[in-house]
């Protein structure tokens, strides 16, 4: 896939973007990457690229954060491709959802200065509105953290339809500066020097601590606050060290060396201590507690009291610093973190990929059916994977669509296929006739049927395809029912079907709960159920199979869904009866 990443410049340091713009390399990806500024209305484009581009398109474009959008829609236009859109937040601090004293502003000596942070919400309220337009113009929009999504909708007043989008580390960098290094009497912090990094709560914490046990304190970063916090470091007697950026492994040795980190506002750098068998003490804010989970010490935020005794704790105990150390690489090796994997970043970067070229795709051409792939993307949050069978070679023919909704898939893939043959079957009658009216609206010619499954009320060998989404966990009778579909489909034909895995996504409704092992007893909305081992069950009729189970993380804040994940099975089967069996 050519994917062209654009995100703001930074000759500091290697920002997280840029690390991701490398994994995606790695894993077999072309990427081009540009940068832009932090101005909403600059927008930058680089002409001789542009002609390029227009010869050889990117599949994707990929704004990878807010300022980058502006620019990044720009070449989504003009190259016609889809374009992806990430953003961490809306900053509450910025428009005024929380105080400013929440995010660390709350040193009054220098307010004045940081007027832009603080004292003008009204201009970045105007800034975050421009940058809004460009991201909900987004074929596909990510957020980097399901804690996040009120600043968006409470700025705007609208529900966010956005998938969440974690964070990665660079491994290949960590593996090369890896080595053995002694441990000195010093603590470190990894950030840029602005108030919401609140670098000075921890200067004045280490103040707190005895003078014959208070540690060397190096910081590594860059930003407006660097005289400030130099000055408030001599002013309480700490030994601080400001280290710069940190760059060709100097921030990967200063974490090898230290007792801990303390890291109060922070992406990476907690996984990066992890790795290498070191603690962090954090703030307990509800976006860094979704996104490590049990990987650092929590302490209460903005309580420089309590700051101080955990990382006095930590000192006075290398048992306790060394204990948190192991944990921590521990919960990462086990994946116990919202942070992916660098795979795990790249299969969900794909995902979403995937489902922005289809979502262009559908705009581009049935932009009247544009409506309707909202409310496909609400039924199914498993959307990519039901398109893809409208995409498969053998989704032809007659095709029966059971428990089809408001009809709007059975819509859709009679546009892209017209040659094909659909039957729309909805026992709810509100939804078919919803239905009825959507595909008279689109001069969609589809037979809907406002009939149950259990009617039964096909000859046989009649469809070529029959397609059963999310139905199948609602039958009170699966084998009646896959012998009911092997009668009515042809010899040779396919069936498709997907249900939750065990009780993900579970409901009160579902009357069987299906797994991958014999004897699974698992806990359900409806109490203790024995789960059904699908490959066992199959194997009894006369069908060849291929079996998914899909992990589509995050992808729906469902309020039944059980666990991490969000995991279904996806199946294709083929009817391998003869000819004249019915």
């Amino acid at each position: 896939m050519l994917i062209l990443c654009i995100t703001p410049e930074s000759d500091k340091h290697k920002t997280p973007e840029m690390g991701f713009v490398e994994t995606l390399k790695k894993h077999g990806h072309n990427v081009i990457m540009l940068t832009t500024g932090y101005d909403a209305n600059d927008i930058k484009i680089n002409r001789e690229l542009l002609e390029i581009l227009t010869i050889h398109k990117p599949d994707i474009v990929w704004g990878m954060m807010e300022y980058a959008l502006p620019t990044a829609e720009t070449y989504a236009r003009l190259l016609d491709v889809p374009f992806v859109a990430h953003i961490e937040c809306i900053p509450p601090w910025r428009v005024g959802l929380n105080t400013p004293e929440e995010y660390g502003f709350d040193y009054t000596p220098l307010k004045k200065k940081h007027f832009g942070d603080i004292d003008n919400r009204e201009y970045f309220n105007k800034v975050y509105k421009i940058l809004l337009t460009h991201y909900n113009n987004a074929d596909l929009r990510t957020i980097a953290g399901d804690e996040w999504r009120y600043t968006y909708e409470k700025f705007t007043g609208s529900q966010l339809d956005a998938e969440t989008r974690y964070y990665t580390w660079n491994e290949d960098d960590l593996k090369k500066y890896e080595g053995t290094f002694e441990e000195k009497n010093q603590i470190c912090t990894i950030a840029r020097f602005t108030p919401i990094k609140r670098v000075h709560h921890i200067i004045r914490a280490i103040s707190k601590i005895p003078k014959e046990i208070r540690p060397k304190y190096k910081v590594v970063g860059y930003g407006t606050e660097l005289n400030y916090l130099t000055n408030l470091a001599k002013e309480l007697d700490v030994d601080m060290e400001l280290v710069g950026s940190g760059l060709n492994g100097l921030k990967e040795r200063i974490i090898q060396e230290s007792m801990f980190l303390v890291q109060i506002f922070a992406g990476i750098p907690v996984i990066e201590s992890a790795y290498y068998s070191k603690g962090s003490i954090c703030y307990d804010t509800a976006h860094m507690m979704e996104v490590y989970g049990n990987i650092p010490l929590w302490t209460k935020t903005n309580d420089i009291n309590k700051l101080a005794e955990c990382i006095e704790t930590l000192i006075r105990s290398k048992s306790k610093r060394k204990k948190l150390g192991e944990q921590a690489k521990q919960l990462l090796t086990e994946g116990k973190t919202n942070i992916y994997t660098n795979v795990e970043f790249v299969r969900v970067c794909e995902k979403h990929f995937k489902q922005a070229i289809i979502r262009h795709q559908l705009k581009t051409n049935y932009g009247f059916l544009n409506p309707l792939i909202t409310k496909i993307d609400k039924k199914w949050p498993l959307d990519y994977h039901h398109f893809r069978i409208i995409k498969d070679d053998d989704f032809k023919g007659k095709i029966l669509d059971v428990g089809s909704g408001c009809c709007e898939f059975s819509i859709v893939a009679k546009q892209i296929k017209p040659e094909i043959n659909i039957v729309a079957l909805e026992k709810n009658k509100v939804y078919a006739f919803m239905g009825l009216a959507l595909a008279k609206k689109s001069n969609t010619p589809i037979d809907i049927l406002n009939i149950g499954i259990e009617k039964k009320v096909f000859a046989a060998n009649l469809f070529d395809t029959v397609v059963l989404s999310h139905i199948f966990e609602h039958c009170s009778d699966i084998n009646e029912v896959m012998e009911w579909l092997i009668k009515i489909t042809k010899p040779g034909a396919t069936i498709f079907m997907s249900f939750p895995y065990t009780n993900h996504h579970d409901s009160q409704e579902h009357l069987h709960y299906f797994c991958n092992k014999d004897n699974a007893i698992i806990n359900t909305l409806n109490g203790k159920r024995e789960c059904v081992n699908i490959d066992t069950f199959l194997d009894k009729f006369p069908i060849s199979k291929e079996i998914e189970i899909i992990d589509e993380i995050k992808v729906d804040k469902h309020k039944n869904s059980k666990g991490g994940g969000y995991l279904s099975f996806y199946i294709k089967l083929k009817n391998n009866k003869k000819g004249d069996d019915n």
